[in-house]
């Protein structure tokens, strides 16, 4: 392994000793002799992008889950120290790359009692989407992506990392989807401009027609992750369902319940959206409120 590899899985874990350190730089040194001429610039692309963008999952791709959970999951959350801002609009659940398999999703959803199916519902009130965004984003351990561990202070229809997250609360992408998604009809696009403000004014003027409704889904990684994909489908799985089992779990300890929709939009509608993706992707409409 070149000394300049070396020198740029050290720059990922900010120099760390550790047990972990020491065994991850092994890992990478072994993967690293045996790949191809190729593969070896993808990987060192990905520790480069790992490094300017402060998040280990590019490299996901070159471990399998197992060696994944084992090296990556004790340190990810010591590569990002960078205070992060909680707004309703930022991408409050990471959904899974593009996936064949919603059932499997479905297996992390988490404990069944979450889901309700009455109507009389009530929007949740300002502190309680407050207190949800607040402990859902900060728990330890609460997500297992590293995507929102950085600042959101430009997310509305911008890619962050190289993964691309929407909410209804992106009034071009609302307008697209509307005639896709099922439940979009009920939902009011908040503007962009003073985000938490108008958010909490909607909410409270009763612009939802039952609860706070948003739906996220990721679009696409980069391409030159390609040859990798079959892997990625299901780590990000099981980081989304990680993900979206706090926000229900938070959900529920603040005396909240949840509703969870999910579904796949096709390629034929991804170009029909000028939107990049490789197969059909998931999103999720998920509605918080009081019972």
């Amino acid at each position: 392994m070149q000394q300049n590899t070396i020198d740029v899985v050290s720059g990922i874990f900010r120099g760390k000793r550790s047990y972990a350190y020491r065994k991850a730089v092994s890992l990478f040194k072994r993967f690293f002799d045996e790949l191809d001429d190729m593969n070896k610039k993808y990987m060192l692309h990905a520790l480069e992008i790992a490094i300017e963008k402060w998040d280990p999952s590019p490299l996901y791709h070159f471990l399998s889950f197992k060696e994944r959970e084992s090296v990556l999951q004790g340190i990810e959350y010591k590569l990002v120290d960078v205070p992060f801002k909680t707004y309703p609009g930022s991408s409050l659940i990471v959904l899974p790359r593009p996936s064949k398999n919603v059932d499997v999703f479905k297996d992390f959803l988490g404990r069944q009692d979450y889901e309700v199916n009455t109507r009389k519902v009530h929007p949740p009130s300002i502190q309680d989407v407050s207190d949800l965004l607040y402990y859902s984003l900060s728990s330890p351990g609460a997500f297992t992506s590293g995507v929102l561990r950085r600042p959101f202070t430009s997310f509305l229809g911008q890619p962050v990392i190289e993964t691309y997250m929407y909410t209804a609360l992106d009034g071009e992408l609302y307008g697209k989807l509307s005639h896709y998604l099922p439940h979009a009809h009920s939902l009011e696009v908040i503007k962009e401009d003073d985000l938490l403000k108008e958010f909490y004014l909607a909410t409270l003027d009763g612009f939802f027609e039952e609860s706070y409704v948003i739906f996220i889904f990721t679009v696409r990684y980069n391409e030159i992750f390609t040859n990798h994909y079959h892997r990625a489908y299901r780590i990000a799985l099981l980081e989304a369902g990680s993900a979206l089992s706090t926000f229900l779990r938070v959900a529920a300890a603040l005396g909240l319940k949840a509703r969870v929709s999910l579904d796949f939009i096709d390629r034929h509608i991804c170009r029909h959206l000028e939107l990049d993706c490789y197969s059909e992707f998931p999103y999720a409409l998920v509605s918080i409120f009081r019972a």
